[in-house]
């Protein structure tokens, strides 16, 4: 058995200063290298360091204790936990997936030697855990794809020295493929010419069939223009048989084996949303569009939810965004506590979640859900000593009742979460029950959200005379929207709903942008007695940033103060 040899690295996970003082204090004379951080910072310390053990706080406010648990053993195999806790039955509610990750357990407040045997023993584990997968390492089962036996059989002994590899030999690669379709391997080695594969074509054949195998591909050829077209088809590594020993094998499927779990490391990134470490929106849209393709052999039915927080932005503005954080990480662990492990919680982007819910059944599953959750938010998010009690909207769409597509599916169910908006929050709605008048609302809304960035936004200036109408003194700049760059929509009806999806500050504020250039432009043409009067909603005038947006814009085109009215309506004063 090779020698393991690790440096004694700790690093110290936590947002508690002194908790983070105690800890250093305690292991100040021990043969540690030890380094604190904050849970934010946690995954990009642990990429510039060393360590085998990471001590971790299971009451962290942002990204969470599991969540964070999870994309550290993503990254760092090996990571061995002390888990520290202020109450013992936290740690117990750690998945599964990381018991065996989990050393030891020291309740807050601790003294030294608690926590020094603490990490003993995960060190013990640590090291016990390194060997495992250098023995695993050695036991390797490889399947081997080449048609010559003379090129075949060095290539095994080879893999017996260094290894001991199990190894299962195929002459042709539809054998190989039955091979990956009826086990699992460790690594895959094969040919670029085969009997009945050429060049490329082996490594397309065979690496969708087993996706997180590593693949190296053997050619008698020494061209480097071929091995990058191998490795961008998705082999980790190319060999020449005649440059090949046992120890450049060895040190290629170690190799190998580290680009396929760096490669896995990136996708996992690319398919999970950073901060709660939930599924993102792409990976809810691939899930749901293979359910479908299986809806067109099979008949099934699903589930989505859409689940907004409620007045979240309140809490981002009264508590700060590490606050707001904490909120997100600690709805994502209780929306994956309340669902099964064959659905997918994912984050849509702010405060909004969403869950995917397989196989539901004709009865009121996703209901049950959906009230499970709203039963586990009702509880109180504890955070630096305050209990902050969040709720939610949740909209529900049922397949088959609902559209055929993913974005059908995605839309319903994003119309019957606004009609629990709509309907005092803190509920549930399942479209179908949507009247008609409710989605052209809904529909109405989401065309807004992007009417800006469309163009289809514009301002209508209309002339205030002198009382004996002789003269121009001042225009009224008015916002009109022609929906779809065609239809005109009428401010009564949109300007409450920028309002309500909370556009209208940035809105207002491109109002404002245009009224002082065209402003801009009549001075310089002469007319420069000329007033615009700007409309403020209740909104904006709430806003704290509204003095230092007039400001800017003011400087920004020259404008002298008093060319600018701003008007407030009396109903707003009322």
């Amino acid at each position: 058995m090779p020698h393991v040899f690790m440096r004694r690295g700790v690093l110290f996970i936590d947002s508690d200063p002194e908790l983070l003082a105690t800890c250093v204090a305690a292991t100040h004379q021990q043969a540690y290298n030890v380094d604190t951080t904050g849970p934010a910072e946690a995954l990009e310390h642990m990429s510039r360091g060393s360590y085998g053990v990471v001590a971790i706080d299971f009451e962290l406010p942002s990204p969470g204790p599991r969540s964070l648990m999870e994309q550290l053993c993503a990254q760092h195999p090996a990571t061995t936990f002390v888990a520290i806790t202020r109450r013992p039955a936290d740690a117990r509610t750690r998945s599964h997936q990381l018991d065996t990750a989990i050393a030891s357990t020291v309740l807050w407040p601790f003294a030294p030697d608690a926590l020094l045997a603490a990490l003993d023993e995960a060190f013990e584990l640590h090291d016990r855990r390194i060997r495992n997968r250098a023995a695993a390492f050695d036991r390797s089962s490889v399947l081997l794809i080449e048609d010559n036996r003379g090129d075949a059989d060095l290539i095994i002994e080879h893999l017996s020295e260094v290894c001991g590899a199990i190894v299962t030999h195929c002459l042709r690669i539809e054998e190989g493929a039955q091979q990956l379709r009826a086990h699992t391997y460790d690594f895959v080695i094969s040919d670029l010419t085969l009997p009945d594969a050429r060049g490329l074509d082996a490594v397309r054949r065979l690496q969708p069939l087993a996706p997180e195998t590593p693949l190296v591909v053997l050619s008698g050829i020494d061209d480097e223009e071929l091995a990058l077209q191998a490795v961008q088809a998705g082999a980790q590594d190319y060999l020449v048989k005649g440059q090949l020993d046992a120890q450049s094998l060895r040190r290629t499927l170690r190799h190998a084996r580290e680009r396929k779990q760096t490669s896995s490391r990136l996708i996992y990134l690319t398919r999970h949303d950073p901060l709660t470490g939930v599924a993102n929106r792409a990976a809810l849209r691939e899930r749901i569009e293979t359910t479908l393709a299986r809806a067109q052999r099979h008949p099934l039915s699903f589930a989505v939810m859409f689940i907004d927080l409620d007045r979240f932005k309140a809490i981002n503005d009264t508590c700060g965004h590490d606050v707001g954080d904490a909120v997100l990480c600690a709805t994502s662990e209780r929306l994956r506590d309340a669902v099964r492990t064959s659905d997918v919680v994912a984050r849509l982007g702010g405060d909004e979640f969403a869950v995917f819910l397989d196989d539901v059944g004709p009865g009121s599953f996703p209901l049950e859900i959906a009230d499970r959750v709203l039963t586990s938010l009702e509880r109180p998010i504890v955070l630096g000593g305050h209990d902050l009690v969040v709720t939610a909207s949740i909209g529900v769409a049922r397949f088959p009742e609902v559209g055929g597509t993913v974005d059908e599916i995605l839309k319903a169910a994003d119309s019957a979460m606004y009609l629990a908006k709509g309907r005092g929050r803190n509920n549930v709605q399942v479209y179908g029950a949507v009247p008609d008048e409710q989605r052209a609302h809904q529909a109405l809304s989401a065309d807004l959200q992007h009417a800006l960035e469309r163009g289809e936004l514009s301002l209508h200036y209309q002339p205030q005379f002198t009382v004996n109408c002789q003269r121009i003194v001042a225009f009224e700049a008015l916002l009109r929207w022609n929906r779809h760059g065609q239809t005109p929509v009428s401010p009564a009806e949109f300007i409450p709903l920028l309002e309500e999806n909370g556009r209208i500050v940035a809105i207002g504020e491109w109002v404002l942008e245009r009224a002082c250039e065209q402003l801009a432009g009549w001075r310089a043409a002469g007319w420069t007695e000329l007033r615009v009067a700007v409309n403020l909603s209740a909104r904006q005038i709430a806003f704290p940033g509204l003095v230092a947006c007039v400001r800017r814009c003011l400087r920004r085109y020259d404008v002298p103060a008093g060319c600018i009215e701003l008007e407030i309506t009396e109903s707003m004063l009322m």
